[in-house]
């Protein structure tokens, strides 16, 4: 892998459509954004974070990022 398909992967969202909307969560993370300049979504693997945050993505009042971290970024 090149560094410029390294980078992509890490900063491009995913493609798929969340089946269905999870509005208390969507609702939450949207309080988050009005009072906080970054907001973690944690949990087991499986639960459907990453499906929530590209539903929020997009759906989001203002412009987004995306940025994916993984373990081998905790040694910078």
């Amino acid at each position: 892998m090149n560094r410029d398909e390294l980078i992509h992967d890490k900063i491009s969202g995913p493609v798929d459509v969340p089946r269905a909307t999870r509005l208390r969560l969507l609702n939450l993370v949207l309080a988050s954004m009005t009072t906080h300049h970054a907001t973690v979504i944690h949990g087991r693997a499986g639960t459907g974070k990453t499906m929530l945050l590209a539903d929020f993505a997009r759906r989001a009042p203002r412009p987004t990022c995306w940025l994916k971290v993984d373990a081998g970024d905790a040694d910078l």
